[in-house]
């Protein structure tokens, strides 16, 4: 599933930022919440198999699709990182 099929799917209406609020603010997890967000989502880095929409990343700028926590914390960030540095230059010159 690439990043618009599932912004599609899981994010309408800010649904997904709404819910990923609400458990920062510790409120409990619906049973419809979890229904919703349940999903057989791979990882398009590792092909791990994500069960909950809400446990995925995206995997920009490596993959245009999600990814895995895992796969996030060592593959995405710091290809993110590593993109910032490179086009330092180029902030500082305008």
């Amino acid at each position: 599933m690439n990043n618009k099929e599932f912004h599609n799917k899981f994010n309408k209406d800010n649904r997904l930022a709404q819910n990923y609020i609400a458990l920062v603010m510790k409120q409990k997890d619906s049973r419809e919440d979890r229904r919703f967000f349940k999903c057989n989502i791979k990882c398009s880095l590792c092909n791990k198999v994500i069960n909950d929409a809400r446990e995925s990343h995206n995997a920009l700028p490596v993959s245009d699709g999600r990814c895995c926590e895992n796969c996030n914390s060592n593959k995405v960030i710091p290809a993110r990182i590593s993109n910032i540095l490179n086009n330092k230059g180029l902030y500082e010159k305008q």
